[in-house]
């Protein structure tokens, strides 16, 4: 019969002050660059909490859905155009083009 040889990984050291200042300016750093998305966040949770549970539900996607469908096919439309170079204006009357 043959022994196995077990190894035990050696602990991590203890955390320090260092370490718990050096955490918190990291998520410091992470919310400052995504500090809208973590506005949204905040209001999500807000308005769930204060309408009772009817904000997160199908409907009322399906019902924002509904009401933005036009906004976001002329948000859609408007960026193709924007994007492709292909808004038709002579250049003495765009106040936009660069000259």
């Amino acid at each position: 019969m043959t022994q196995l040889a077990t190894t035990t990984a050696p602990s991590p050291p203890p955390a320090t002050p260092s370490d718990a200042a050096s955490r918190v300016r990291r998520v410091g750093a992470a919310l400052t660059g995504n500090w809208v998305f973590l506005a949204l966040v905040v209001l999500v949770v807000f308005f769930s909490v204060k309408a009772g549970g009817t904000f997160l539900s199908t409907g009322n996607f399906r019902d924002i859905l509904f009401n933005a469908s036009s906004t976001m096919i002329l948000a859609v439309g408007t960026a193709f155009l924007i994007i492709g170079g292909q808004l038709d204006c002579p250049s003495d009357q765009c106040s936009c083009s660069v000259r």
